[in-house]
């Protein structure tokens, strides 16, 4: 067996160079505080010699911060604990201050009664500076400096607090730029940093004592209005911040403008705690969106009512698309020579719990909640199986769907578009697509484009509502369209609008185009529009929008036009 193996002791020397050559700073002092020991690390952070500190006492790196008492804990916990540890201030010989963690521990020596101390000191300015840094970005923003959400999440109570305290009033502004996606895309994410912080420097001119101003993130901003005295005052500092805005913004030597939408809220007319008050602010601002841009709106109970039927109209087109409550109705386009039926419009309709939703009511805000995707889709899923039921009975005619702008301007529209008449085997040529004239002239390049990638595809298409917006004929010229539907404003009053009617028609001769007139209601106006050459009509002359099952029979008691 072998024999264990002694423990060789540690030599004194060792130790010595292990204290002399540490990387943090250490001293030893006797039970007074004079410094026997201090190491390379020590002497560099200090700024002292070795042979300057020995024999002096450590209270040589007090610095004025900390007090007797301060001073006094420490020896009382080293006295009856034997260490202590904390945050403390010391001074260097130059006189500059530094903080540190000092850590001081008790040592008895060997065979004897007499005791040292230990001190280690490691400084902290690099670590306070990481704490700060850490500190500002948890609260301010750091492209604009400004205070950021959780600012303001903790600001608020106590803005609510104090104006409650004052009996004032607190306004809340909540500043979203408008378009600024534009400005990001055209001249790029760096030049669109620059503009918000010229922005942010802007509004920050107006802030006044007390006031503050905060970035919630991307463009959008919060200004806090403390002890408004009446909402006249509130009500001025809406304009103000519109109206500081209005100058021009310079990216290098280009010259930028850029308008805002503002909602406002104010303490306690429209809430009584934050949560509230920013909830109504928001909701105004979008009301400024909705409403134009570039202004302000203050919150009314009237903005909390249009936004709670919103919420609950969304939600139930959610829940109606799951339950099956949408179904599509057709209504026909007579051909006004053979009275016959010349193709068939596909109209959604909502039954809920039993009674219809009118299209008015519930299209916009599927519109604006980007639901308007699936609802088009289901009439495009519901057009292709009709289709199919039509042609088994020999009654296929062209379809058209109305496509609102944003399923025209998705990217994967004209994929989407391929992918569905494939799974349907439906014939291209029976679909057809009618956008409004005022989709059409929105981005009039990527209209011409998508146009003619659905011609290719075999698909029709239509302008609907014509004469309701400002088409260029230039544009008009070239879009691959075959057929322009004059919008009902015009035939409601035939005998104020004769000569309009009269034009379009023309134009529509002139350029080999098939004109539907639309809204057709009474005898007269049919007389006239047939005088006028007029191709197609379509109202509740002939027809109303009706299921499935009352257009078959519709089609078989009239019948099908065959052109040629």
């Amino acid at each position: 067996t072998k024999e264990p193996r002694t423990k060789e002791p540690i030599p004194p020397s060792l130790y010595r160079q292990l204290f002399t050559h540490a990387a943090e700073s250490m001293v030893v002092t006797d039970s007074h505080g004079t410094i026997l020991a201090a190491n390379q690390a020590f002497c560099a952070l200090n700024g002292y010699r070795a042979d300057e500190v020995q024999g002096r006492n450590i209270s040589i790196l007090h610095s004025a911060r900390h007090g007797k008492q301060f001073y006094e804990h420490i020896w009382h916990n080293l006295h009856s604990g034997g260490c202590w540890q904390g945050n403390i201030r010391y001074k260097r010989k130059d006189g500059s201050e530094y903080p540190a963690w000092l850590s001081i521990n008790s040592v008895r020596s060997p065979g004897s009664s007499a005791t040292y101390y230990f001190v280690s000191i490691r400084e902290t300015t690099e670590l306070r500076r990481r704490e700060r840094q850490i500190a500002f970005l948890a609260y301010y923003d750091l492209l604009t400096r400004l205070p950021n959400r959780s600012s303001l999440h903790r600001d608020l109570p106590r803005a609510i607090a104090a104006n409650r305290a004052s009996g004032c009033m607190l306004g809340v502004f909540s500043l979203d730029l408008d378009n600024f996606k534009l400005i990001n895309d055209v001249f790029g994410h760096e030049q669109g940093d620059a503009l918000l912080v010229q922005v942010a420097e802007r509004l920050r001119g107006l802030v006044r004592s007390g006031d503050v101003l905060y970035r919630l993130g991307g463009d959008e901003f919060l200004y806090l209005l403390q002890n408004a005295s009446t909402e006249a005052a509130i009500y001025l500092m809406a304009g103000r911040l519109l109206a500081a805005l209005k100058e021009p913004f310079f990216l290098g030597e280009r010259k930028i403008f850029i308008n805002a939408s503002i909602g406002v809220s104010s303490f306690p007319l429209d809430g009584e705690d934050g949560l509230k008050l920013l909830r109504n602010a928001d909701l105004s601002m979008h009301r400024a969106k909705a409403e134009g841009r570039n202004r302000f709106v203050i919150f009314s109970q009237g903005i909390h009512a249009a936004q709670k039927h919103r919420f609950s109209t969304e939600s139930g087109i959610r829940a109606g698309l799951q339950n099956g409550e949408f179904l599509v109705h057709y209504q026909p386009k007579v051909h006004i020579e053979s009275g016959k039926t010349a193709a068939l419009e596909a109209l959604l309709r909502w039954q809920k719990d039993g009674n219809p939703v009118r299209p008015d009511l519930f299209i916009p805000v599927a519109e604006e909640s980007s639901l308007i995707d699936d609802l088009c889709l289901f009439v495009m899923e519901s057009v292709c199986s009709f289709l199919t039921k039509l042609k088994e009975r020999d009654l296929a005619v062209p379809i058209s769907v109305n496509i609102s702008p944003h399923q025209f301007h998705n990217l994967d529209f004209v994929d989407l578009t391929e992918d569905l008449l494939k799974r349907h085997g439906t014939e291209p040529g029976l679909f057809e697509f009618e956008i409004t004239e005022r989709t059409a002239m929105q981005d009039a390049e990527h209209t011409l484009r998508i146009l003619h990638e659905l011609r290719q595809l075999g698909i029709a298409l239509s302008i609907d509502d014509f004469g309701s917006g400002y088409s260029s004929l230039g544009y008009l010229s070239k879009m691959p369209v075959q057929t322009l539907k004059i919008d009902k404003q015009f035939i409601d009053d035939m005998e104020d609008n004769d000569g309009i009617v009269g034009a379009i028609i023309a134009l529509c001769k002139q350029m080999q185009i098939n004109v539907v007139a639309e809204g057709v209601e009474q005898a007269s106006q049919l007389t006239r529009l047939a005088q006028m050459g007029c191709n197609e009509v379509q109202g509740y002359l002939f027809c109303r929008p009706e299921p499935e099952e009352v257009i078959v029979e519709y089609l078989q008691a009239r019948g099908v036009y065959r052109p040629g």
